[in-house]
């Protein structure tokens, strides 16, 4: 509806937004956050090793057959689970759907594996490989974080300055992971004057992390992904993974 990727409404540019704006130029400008969000979602997981969201999303369909579903739950009555749990179906449209499928996986790891046991299906291999459980944690924890936004931005009756400080909330937490270990305290006004999209600019060499820093401060966030990467370490697999899922 607005047909343009700026900040400012065009006039001269097509969409409802724009139109209104030529007819009424009073108009009042205001970005829906949970689709600015989610944007930001889809662009972070273009960075991601693809073959594991695939595989969240093959797991999910898999699962998702009356027969498998009766029986994954019979495996969890074993385990004297009360109340077992079936995988979620994802759903594309659904922002926070990838989110609810890789925690319900990570969630029913176990049992997975042993539903697959006599399957000829490549997920077999998959679920049985420890640096896809790695790679699944990984993808939970960050969009945990990302879309934990949009499960806030879509409450009902919030005011604008709660969006605001919300905004500016998420912009210096994710600001702070790129810093090094010096600047993790910086409020977001010194965070925002950061030129991000200058890698040149002095005040970018000075306060941004090396890779090797970075690395080393997200896993002290994240002490459980040092502890599985020392496993991975410790015992090398026979069979790498493909990286990919047929």
């Amino acid at each position: 509806m607005i047909s343009n990727k700026e900040l400012k409404v065009d006039p001269t540019g097509k969409g409802v937004v724009n139109r209104i704006f030529k007819e009424n130029p009073s108009l009042v400008f205001i970005r829906d956050m949970c689709h600015v969000y989610n944007l930001i979602v889809e662009k972070a997981l273009e960075e991601f090793p693809y073959y594991i969201i695939e595989f969240v999303k093959k797991l999910c369909a898999y699962c998702n057959v009356g027969s498998r579903n009766i029986k994954l739950k019979e495996i969890q009555r074993k385990a004297g689970i009360k109340e077992p749990l079936e995988m979620m179906s994802y759903c594309p449209t659904r922002w926070e759907s990838l989110l609810n499928c890789t925690e319900r996986t990570l969630y029913l790891w176990k049992y997975l594996e042993t539903l697959l046991e006599e399957s000829d299906s490549t997920l077999k291999s998959n679920i049985m490989d420890f640096e896809y459980y790695v790679y699944t944690y990984l993808l939970h924890v960050l969009l945990h974080k990302l879309i934990g936004y949009i499960i806030i931005f879509e409450k009902p009756n919030l005011l604008l300055d709660a969006v605001f400080e919300k905004i500016k909330e998420s912009f210096t937490i994710f600001s702070r992971m790129l810093l090094k270990d010096q600047y993790q305290d910086l409020g977001f006004v010194d965070v925002y004057h950061i030129p991000f999209n200058d890698p040149q600019n002095v005040i970018y060499q000075e306060k941004l992390s090396s890779e090797k820093d970075f690395a080393s401060l997200f896993l002290k966030r994240y002490p459980r992904i040092g502890e599985y990467l020392q496993k991975i370490q410790s015992n090398p697999k026979k069979n790498q993974c493909s990286k990919t899922i047929n």
